[in-house]
């Protein structure tokens, strides 16, 4: 990447969000009550690692898949006009990101 001149900027990463589906297998079998209660939990989309609490405690076996391939990224438009692209130089400093702030 390079700036004015010929000065160069060393990128030492870049962060990019997207969306990605799991797959949580269970195999549980759930009282109506706790159906409702997962059903109640999930439609709030909680963080995993809330679901899987309450998942523990209803099955034997919790498993989760990451399911690559269906990822698609996130527009800073989607998550509050935060950014969605980072790069960043070797120390960890932020050299660039798409926010509206500082994306252009």
């Amino acid at each position: 990447m390079e700036t004015t001149g010929k000065r160069k900027i060393f990128v030492d990463y870049i962060d990019y969000k997207t969306t990605i589906w799991q797959r949580i297998k269970v195999e549980a079998e759930l009282s109506e009550e706790e159906l409702q209660e997962l059903k109640g939990l999930m439609g709030q989309q909680p963080a995993p690692s809330e679901a899987f609490e309450f998942l523990d405690k209803i099955s034997p076996t919790v498993e989760n898949e990451v399911l690559y391939g269906t990822d698609s990224p996130v527009c800073p438009n989607q998550d509050g006009n935060d950014e969605t692209v980072i790069f960043y130089c070797a120390d960890h400093k932020v050299i660039w990101d798409n926010s509206t702030a500082g994306g252009q």
